[in-house]
């Protein structure tokens, strides 16, 4: 292996005087072995967002958007990567390094990296073991994302067991978990234990990721499926069918009792596959019928909290769904007794008097997911909060989910007083600073994420909230001037503001959003 800081040469490199996101991310392990959410944040983000419009979170982008092999972009992006690695590795060189270090920095490598791997994997005349300390140093010293991604796909065409430490380290981090799994997958004996090891290390895409592709092969991968698989920080409802059937939820519930761990982690699951999503829902699950029915069974033991009261309910409007539904639904499993025993279980739950005591107990909880359960909690049983709703606004003006809890009423007098409360306590000149590109997301945008709940509701309260309205149109969040059209078309012209039609059409010149300004455009032309 040459050395990569010899002077013989005046070219830039790249990676020179920025540090290694491998060394980055091992440093910031805490002593879990874990990457804190806090240190997320790759050494590159600035560099790699500078021109882009949306920021992504960790492996969102690869999770996401995936790849389309066999584009004629991504076959010219496969045939040009492949000519600069051949170069590199027949002739080794400052130079030839820095041509395939730059075509993998804007980190579009899963588009063509499959093709490229099965092309290489056929180049008989390669020298693999030169291509191997290429690849181990992209993953090892690549100080920007793709490099990285690229250095750990490469070496999943080598036994590289010997890499452990190396590619489960960058693995913790949620931006590499995907590839460094098609790693070990691909260079790896024993590949199921390091996956389920690094599953337990993330939370978000990564874990996705890796329960996607583990293997419930032993009693501990299982349980473990059961009880903390399933809930992540992007949506439980990616992993709910996958953790339900790898690990056999149907006979674990079938026991006489069980354990609070999978209790909870059964709860997770079922909610989220009543909920449905971007991956297989309840109507998918064959297994419904005996995990719901011995799920309630459980719940008179340990449905002891709001949130556990909030999955009963759940369960209830399933299984009260219209009738069409469950037509189809008598087809595969289920029958009218069974679903008639199961309502009477979650009325057993939901009637106890303990609730109402929980709920107020609750509602000033200084833990978010407590007062958010409290809250839809009440809205469920029909217990009336909107009086201590809007007293707590007056301590806290910019809590958006006070906001959004308030407007959820048809009743006009109480949506002034929110709107009049608004006026007279949300900053609103600093929200009117003039369209942007702004999503709103982050604690600068706090102001506008409470207009926004507003403002989303003002097209049923006709002649409510002009002045706000006005404000939203102004707002540098798309949303927020998204909200404000919505409710103006669906007003009369007569409750507008005086001076509404000179906004927009001085808006329409300067709108920045294509969609916007054309919904702009079609009110214009409408009044």
């Amino acid at each position: 292996m040459f050395n990569v800081f010899k002077r013989k040469t005046t070219i830039l490199l790249p990676w020179v005087g920025k540090e290694a996101i491998y060394s980055y991310i091992k440093r910031n392990l805490n002593s879990e072995g874990e990457l804190p959410t806090e240190c997320e944040e790759l050494p590159d983000s600035i560099e790699f967002y500078e021109d882009k419009p949306l920021r992504w979170v960790s492996g969102a982008m690869d999770g996401v958007i995936g790849h389309h092999a066999g584009s004629g972009e991504e076959k010219e992006n496969m045939i040009r990567v492949t000519k600069l690695l051949r170069e590199q590795v027949v002739k080794p060189s400052n130079a030839t390094r820095r041509e395939t270090y730059l075509a993998f920095m804007d980190d579009g490598v899963l588009g063509y990296i499959d093709p490229l791997l099965e092309h290489l994997r056929r180049q008989s005349d390669l020298n693999f073991k030169v291509l191997y300390d290429e690849a181990k140093w992209f993953a090892k010293e690549g100080a920007h994302r793709g490099v990285v991604k690229m250095g750990i796909a490469l070496l999943g065409l080598f036994n590289c067991e010997q890499d452990e430490e190396l590619l489960m380290t960058l693995g913790k981090h949620e931006e590499f978990t995907l590839f460094v799994s098609v790693a070990f997958q691909n260079g790896f004996v024993n590949s199921n234990q390091k996956l389920f090891e690094l599953a337990k290390c993330v939370h978000g895409w990564g874990k996705i990721h890796l329960v996607e592709r583990l293997e419930a092969d032993t009693d501990e991968i299982k349980n473990w499926l059961l009880r903390h698989g399933c809930y992540n920080s992007i949506m439980s409802e990616y992993l709910a069918y996958t953790c339900a059937v790898k690990g056999n939820l149907k006979d674990a519930l079938r026991s006489q009792s069980i354990d609070e761990k999978l209790y909870k982690g059964a709860e997770i699951i079922i909610a989220a596959l009543i909920a449905g999503g971007p991956a297989e829902d309840i109507d998918d699950y064959d297994e419904s019928m005996p995990v719901i029915t011995n799920f309630l069974r459980h719940s008179l033991v340990h449905c002891n909290t709001l949130g556990d009261l909030l999955v009963v309910t759940d369960i209830k409007d399933f299984l009260e769904k219209e009738d069409e539904i469950w037509e189809k639904r008598l087809e595969v499993g289920w029958n009218n007794k069974t679903r008639e025993n199961c309502l009477e279980e979650c009325k057993k739950v939901i009637s106890q008097n303990r609730w109402e005591d929980a709920i107020w107990n609750e509602l000033g909880s200084e833990d978010d997911y407590k007062k958010y359960c409290a809250t839809r909690a009440a809205r469920v049983l029909g217990i009336e909060i909107w009086p201590q709703l809007y007293a707590e606004l007056h301590t806290k003006p910019l809590d958006s989910g006070l906001y959004y809890e308030l407007m959820r009423t048809e009743n006009k007098e109480r949506i002034k007083k929110i709107v009049a409360f608004a006026e007279e306590n949300l900053p609103l000149k600093d929200i009117a600073t003039g369209p942007g590109i702004e999503s709103g997301f982050g604690p600068d945008f706090k102001a506008h994420g409470c207009l926004d709940f507003i403002l989303q509701d003002l097209d049923g309260h006709e002649g409510v909230g002009g002045k706000l309205i006005l404000t939203g149109l102004k707002s540098t969040v798309i949303r927020n001037r998204n909200m404000a059209l919505k409710a103006l078309q669906a007003w009369n012209k007569s409750s507008w503001p005086e001076e509404t039609i000179d906004i927009l059409s001085e808006l329409f010149k300067i709108e920045p959003d294509s969609n916007v300004r054309e919904r702009i455009e079609d009110i214009l032309k409408k009044y």
